[in-house]
């Protein structure tokens, strides 16, 4: 098992001179999870989180492209964390890769790492990558976690860049000097701590005195910047710095492990608009009582509820009022093809109409039934 610990310092992006010999080949797409704490949440919002994922991913993928490393994270999902934020971020990392919640969400979006964003705990970030050959070149498991404190990352910060497209996907190393021996043997950061001299994404500060800040780029002895190649070839040092050979070449394999590039699980369609319902047919009143039986066909299924209009007779100037709904009646589910309804209008005479409805509007009402009521 591999874990790292990433203790940074500030990053800025200095105006450099680069010169590159290695061909850009396919890119390898990266399918990251991002799990987030309610911490998190509640320190920016889920836009705001939102914002800062989306320049933090933007900053990683443009290191990758300059480094020529022929890869690109791609986010599949952003949900919340089925487990508890830790005290630091290598408990809440291991949290995450301990747990069969996080792995079962993991394998349905077939990605290939997992982010799990925090907030208040002490540290940076904190990663771990784990991988076996099976037959025939092909890998015969992989696992990739990191946990990243939300307030190390968006703009230009390269935290998030370091764990994410460095340890947690390939396996990148720090420098040679603040790392173990590894396979392969030139998977290390490049640094060279003079004036003037240059830091990649993956080292930490000089010992020496000499103040750098990080350049935006992975390791790769085929990259000059400012007149320094930022790398060194397998073979010629006991611990290489090309990271983005390890990008290049052991990428493609790992990310094929479950399924290569995914789309993740389709959104459900959305609700379709039901038709407006039809007329009810074979309306008609009959007198019960000192009350209104009505009566009615539904022709279809679309209707959910029925209006009840009626007009009265003014026996003084022997004219009719206007129409007003006397009752929305509900329609049982499934839909029943015959109703009815008892009104009690009180005495005089009447006319009555339907209209069948729904969500998306009203039939043209049926035609008028007269009754009179003693």
């Amino acid at each position: 098992m591999k874990r790292y610990i990433a203790i940074v310092v500030a990053t800025a992006v200095l105006a450099l001179t680069v010169t590159a010999s290695t061909a850009r080949a396919a890119v390898t797409q990266v399918d990251m999870l991002v799990f987030y704490s309610p911490q998190a949440e509640a320190w920016l919002g889920l836009a705001g989180l939102q914002k800062k994922l989306d320049e933090s991913v933007a900053h990683a993928n443009a290191t990758l492209l300059r480094s020529n490393s022929n890869m690109e994270l791609h986010v599949v999902a952003v949900l919340p964390s089925p487990v508890p934020q830790g005290v630091d971020q290598c408990s809440s990392y291991r949290a995450v890769r301990d747990s069969s919640t996080a792995k079962g969400i993991r394998d349905s979006y077939k990605a290939d790492t997992v982010a799990v964003i925090t907030y208040g705990g002490s540290g940076v970030g904190c990663s771990g990558m784990w991988y076996s050959w099976g037959p025939n070149g092909t890998i015969g498991s992989y696992d990739a976690f990191f946990a990243i404190a939300l307030n190390y990352m968006g703009g230009s910060s390269d935290h998030f860049t370091h764990e994410a497209a460095g340890h947690a996907t390939v396996s990148c190393e720090h420098n040679p000097e603040n790392a173990a021996q590894t396979t392969p043997a030139y998977n290390y950061g490049f640094r060279l701590c003079q004036t003037g001299g240059f830091r990649d994404v993956m080292t930490y500060p000089c010992s020496n005195g000499v103040s750098l800040s990080r350049s935006p780029y992975f390791s790769n002895p085929q990259i000059t910047v400012n007149g320094i190649v930022i790398g060194t070839p397998e073979g010629s040092v006991d611990k290489a710095a090309d990271c983005a050979r390890v990008q290049r070449e052991l990428g493609p394999k790992l990310m094929a492990f479950r399924g290569g590039d995914v789309t993740p699980p389709p959104e459900p369609p959305p609700p379709t608009t039901p038709p407006v319902p039809a007329t009810p047919t074979n309306f008609a009143v009959v007198l019960n009582g000192s009350s209104v039986a009505l009566s009615w066909s539904l022709p279809d299924a679309n209707a959910t509820s029925i209006i009840v209009q009626r007009a009265k007779l003014n026996p003084k100037n022997n004219k009719w009022g206007s129409y007003a709904t006397a009752a929305t009646i509900t329609v049982p589910q499934p839909s029943p093809v015959a109703m009815s309804y008892n009104d009690a209008p009180g005495r005089g005479t009447y006319r009555y109409r339907l209209s069948a409805a729904n969500a998306t509007g009203a039939s043209q009402p049926t035609g008028v039934a007269q009754i009179s009521v003693p």
